[in-house]
């Protein structure tokens, strides 16, 4: 018979390799990894732990696939899930993507307060991946920001992102937050350090 921990890898590689499907067939493999795990019962508590773990991941991994109304449901899923394995990563991916979630919708003072409580937990952490996941939380603190046309701190708070982004040495999210810093300098007027911005994003170009 197999070992639990030994079943939630299997669920894991399947999870892993479904991100190379295409999306029916991806959504297949999420939905039978999620049967899987669910399957386990009787389990000690780092088994559990590490299947609430896995399962979190499935349901973040499902969440951009799915249709519009099961995307809230998906990201809730893997709050829970990401809470009762304890992981702190986990919870602050999750987090986040239940924030965006929220904030596509229009539930401004709910995805801040997910955003708040990730910065809060992250901010100190010399954890590389968190340092990403604080960095993108302020990212979408800046288009919020640059939404209320408050650009000077929209600027501010992207430099913050920007040195999260750097500790967790993420080149794609650091091109990103200097061409956006690029837009909101052009925003205000100041057109050389735009300039400035955008070549410093072009430095993160991929391959370089």
């Amino acid at each position: 018979m197999r070992k639990p921990l030994d079943i939630i890898g299997t669920a894991e590689d399947m999870i892993v390799h479904a991100a190379a499907l295409p999306t029916s067939k991806a959504l297949k493999t999420y939905r039978r990894a999620e049967e899987l795990l669910l399957s386990l019962n009787s389990l000690d508590p780092t088994e559990e732990k590490e299947q609430k773990r896995v399962l979190s991941e499935c349901y973040l991994m499902m969440y951009p696939l799915s249709d519009d109304p099961d995307r809230h449901d998906l990201c809730e899923l893997a709050l829970n899930s990401a809470v009762a394995s304890e992981n702190a990563i986990q919870i602050a991916q999750s987090r986040l993507n239940l924030g965006i979630e929220l904030l596509n919708s229009g539930n401004l003072p709910a995805a801040e307060s997910h955003f708040a409580d990730i910065i809060t937990e992250g901010m100190d952490s010399d954890n590389p991946e968190m340092s990403i996941i604080v960095g993108q939380t302020l990212l979408a603190r800046v288009h919020i920001l640059r939404g209320k046309s408050l650009y000077t701190q929209a600027i501010h708070v992207a430099d913050d992102a920007a040195g999260f982004l750097a500790r967790g040495a993420n080149k794609e999210l650091l091109r990103h937050v200097y061409a956006l810093m690029s837009t909101l300098y052009k925003d205000i007027g100041q057109h050389d350090k735009a300039k400035e911005m955008q070549e410093i994003s072009d430095s993160y170009a991929v391959g370089e």
